[in-house]
């Protein structure tokens, strides 16, 4: 498997499962961050994205921006602009 960043590696089931596990903790962040209040992508990674370098917000806006359109999708989030909200 080649992973979007760190080295390759051989344990493929091993490593996508890891992978897996890891979006859903995210995702189960990002749940979290809003249900305390958080109401923008900023607001969110500033919570959530605490062990990110602040160099790297930009990218874990992005992956908060991912999250958000699978929880919009399954009506668990209602994005409006910049505005989020917890349906």
């Amino acid at each position: 498997v080649y992973p979007a960043h760190g080295p390759a590696t051989h344990r493929g089931p091993q490593a996508l499962a890891e992978q897996l596990e890891h979006r859903r903790d995210r995702e189960a962040q990002v749940l979290q961050a809003l249900s305390e209040g958080a109401a923008t992508v900023l607001e969110v990674v500033d919570r959530v994205y605490t062990d990110v370098p602040a160099a790297m917000h930009g990218y874990a806006a992005l992956s908060v921006r991912s999250i958000l359109r699978r929880l919009e999708l399954h009506e668990r989030v209602r994005v409006d602009g910049d505005r989020i909200r917890p349906v």
